[in-house]
């Protein structure tokens, strides 16, 4: 695990540290996503967040179930009925 110390300005910001945002990919214009965990600041890049809920998604997946035909399939069903 790899700390650095940042100071908070007195409108809120941070600084990210160029090694750190190095290491992570992270340049200019980079969106993330701030979460609140307990008493901790969580940042992640809201590629690496989509990535994890890909993971989580895929879990519930079957194996051979073919999710796109399945949403497709079912918003047919969906628009006869209207």
């Amino acid at each position: 695990m790899e700390a650095h110390t940042v100071k908070l300005s007195k409108d809120g910001r941070i600084l990210i540290p160029a090694a750190a945002r190095a290491k992570l990919g992270l340049h200019g214009r980079t969106t993330l996503r701030l979460r609140r965990e307990g008493g901790e600041i969580r940042l992640t890049s809201i590629g690496k967040a989509l990535l994890k809920a890909q993971e989580i998604a895929q879990r519930y997946k079957k194996p051979d179930e073919d999710v796109v035909d399945e949403f497709l399939k079912d918003r047919r069903i969906e628009a006869e009925r209207t």
